[in-house]
């Protein structure tokens, strides 16, 4: 049965009603399987779904004490700016097929951004290389080498369950690639808050910016439509 485009009144009134669900019709899948800008959004869209699963474990540690609060504000940290740094790479190779986009200039702002820019190089990358994706026993070396604790803490836990263990050393090893030694540096935690508070910032734009690009694209032609989930 062929339907007609919805209108955005008629989308809103069924995401307001709760689970909701995008489908795509058959003739417009076929339209789309060779469509450039539909493997850059869904490239686009594995990222989000990334950044989203590593913020609901990350956001609710935030304040809260205890090793298991700060291993996943950490390693929420390192996937969140590794992610980020993917995704605007990714960006960068989606501007042939997207610039026209109305929703592509938010993109375009941030890759001019040279506050961006320098995030990017000074900490999306090391998190990227050094402190996520790759395990690099050269540079855990080199932070050992360069310590000289009264002291050193290797592992945080609570109680016997080995569930709540921290390896506090490692990501205290992988964080000096942003901000120097922790036992040599008395403004660590505070340029640690900034670079966690820059990140954060960047993903809430780069998160918002890919829905509505996602949107536009998806939406911008009759063979998609919303629909309840109760309806599937």
């Amino acid at each position: 049965m062929k339907r007609s485009k919805q209108s955005n009144a008629q989308a809103n009134k069924i995401m307001s009603s709760g689970e909701w669900e995008l489908m795509i019709s058959r003739k417009r899948f076929r339209t789309l399987r060779a469509d450039p800008e539909f493997h850059h959004i869904l490239a686009l869209a594995r990222i989000i779904n990334s950044i989203r699963f590593a913020n609901a474990v990350m956001l609710p540690a935030f304040g809260e004490p205890g090793p298991d609060a700060r291993r996943q504000c950490i390693c929420g940290l390192f996937f969140v700016g590794a992610l980020l740094y993917e995704g605007m790479m990714l960006v960068e190779r989606m501007g042939k097929s997207c610039r026209e986009r109305r929703s592509w200039q938010p993109f375009v702002k941030l890759l001019r951004d040279p506050t961006v820019a320098a995030l990017r190089k000074m900490h999306l990358s090391p998190l990227r290389k050094h402190a996520t994706f790759h395990s690099d026993e050269a540079a855990f070396a080199e932070y050992v080498n360069g310590l000289d604790a009264q002291n050193t803490r290797f592992v945080w836990g609570n109680g016997v369950e080995s569930a709540h263990n921290y390896y506090e050393l490692a990501d205290t090893a992988a964080i000096s690639t942003l901000v120097g030694l922790k036992e040599s540096n008395p403004d660590y935690e505070r340029k640690l808050g900034e670079i966690i508070g820059a990140v954060a910032s960047l993903a809430r734009e780069f998160i918002g910016s890919s829905d509505k690009l996602i949107a536009e694209i998806l939406r911008g032609k009759p063979g998609t439509y919303f629909r309840t989930t109760r309806s599937a």
